[in-house]
């Protein structure tokens, strides 16, 4: 690690220690070792949003944003902060029970794939790139979109989009998983992934089995 990320790395935990519990610090580091490191310029919104995903961070989310924004900025990192309206929403806790739980679910089946077949990915990526003009989506929904399949492992979905326009995307998915890994072993990576998101304190206005 270089110098200079170690001193980004060392503000997003002092940012952290003074909002979170000890065990929280912990897998918020663990998140962002493993995710967003080796990020050039940090997406704090993109680290928020997963933050949120793994600790349901409620009320705490936008303090978080803004003690992330200012330590990692002020500890000589580069911190990208949110570019339109409906990034900055997202990051301060504007994302529906369904866009959270669909993000969550998303990344469950990412890490699936990528488990099984580390090629898999880029694979996805291109699939649901090419499903785009099929979708049907709305102006934001699409952005949403095409924001992902760039960095399927580190981007989140589901900050934009109607719950039928996240249903298209996610059966789309479920489609390509069957014809890369088959039918037996997508029904059990979705059913995993979906059994981890019924964890989610928004799972219990929106079930993550709705999208299936």
């Amino acid at each position: 690690m270089q110098v200079g990320d170690q001193k980004r790395r060392d503000a997003v935990v002092n940012a952290l220690t003074a909002i979170l519990d000890e065990a929280a610090v912990e897998q918020a580091i663990t998140v962002y070792d493993v995710e967003f490191a080796d990020q050039q310029t940090l997406s704090v919104a993109g680290l928020v949003g997963r933050l949120d995903s793994v600790l349901s961070l409620g009320p705490k989310r936008k303090l978080v944003y803004k003690q992330l924004t200012t330590a990692v900025q002020g500890g000589g990192g580069s911190a990208a902060e949110a570019s339109t309206p409906q990034a900055a929403e997202a990051a301060s806790g504007g994302v529906s029970d369904a866009g959270t739980v669909f993000g969550f679910l998303v990344r469950e089946i990412v890490s699936r794939c990528k488990h099984r077949d580390a090629s898999s990915v880029q694979g996805l990526s291109r699939h649901v790139a090419s499903m785009i003009p099929q979708l049907q989506l709305s102006a934001a929904a699409e952005q949403d979109v095409r924001a992902w399949v760039r960095d399927p492992e580190k981007t989140a979905l589901g900050s934009q989009g109607t719950d039928e326009e996240m249903k298209r995307v996610f059966q789309g998915i479920y489609m390509w998983s069957c014809d890369w890994f088959g039918p037996v072993d997508t029904d059990r990576m979705f059913a995993e992934g979906v059994r981890n998101a019924e964890q989610l304190p928004a799972a219990g206005s929106y079930s993550p089995r709705k999208f299936l």
